[in-house]
């Protein structure tokens, strides 16, 4: 009996690391995807670009934070989900370092909430949370929910250094799924490597 339990217990550890798939980034960071999704990864300016007419931003900004972040931006979805356009995670990176510490942290968020309302200009955004957070590799990071670009969702983002980067990584969910969301999240910036 003892015997067939140790070979069971090795057959899903066997199943679960021939199951578990990482995505390399053309930006340079890895991540394992997590289980029921997939990743796209597209060009930042060519995507923006593709939706530039059909989106409520202030084009000037938008253009601005597209010369500051790296190239490719990467998505990350539920294939079953209705609506994964509102409910997609993404995750951009720029070269700078981005440190909150205890005594940047309110300027920090009111920098970040003003960026975001200058930004979407069919909304005015609320921010619900804004605060330090620690991971298991990563210090100094800045976790921050705030009203999406779609109306009734609530966007949750990471903002953290890894190396010489700057990590975002941004998810929207309705109310009711946000916990789920944020852990789905956290397991991805918990797994991810530059």
């Amino acid at each position: 009996m003892r015997k067939y339990f140790f070979l069971l217990l090795c057959f899903s550890i066997f199943l679960n690391s021939a199951y578990a798939k990482n995505f390399k980034s053309k930006n340079g960071y890895t991540f394992k995807i997590p289980k029921g999704y997939e990743v796209l990864e597209r060009d930042f300016k060519e995507l923006y670009g593709e939706a530039e007419d059909k989106i409520s931003l202030d084009k000037n900004l938008s253009k601005e934070l597209l010369e500051y972040s790296d190239q490719y931006i990467t998505y990350v979805f539920n294939r079953r989900d209705l609506s994964p356009d509102k409910s997609a995670i993404n995750i951009t990176t720029a070269p700078d370092d981005f440190d909150t510490t205890p005594d940047t942290l309110k300027a920090d968020c009111n920098e970040i909430t003003t960026l975001i309302n200058e930004l979407y200009t069919h909304i005015e955004v609320q921010t619900y949370l804004c605060e330090q957070v620690n991971f298991d590799r990563f210090t100094d990071g800045l976790r921050i929910m705030y009203d999406s670009y779609f109306v009734n969702y609530i966007a949750i983002q990471y903002s953290f250094d890894l190396g010489k980067n700057t990590i975002n990584v941004t998810g929207s969910c309705l109310e009711q799924n946000c916990k789920k969301l944020d852990k789905i999240i956290n397991d991805i910036i918990n797994n991810l490597y530059w």
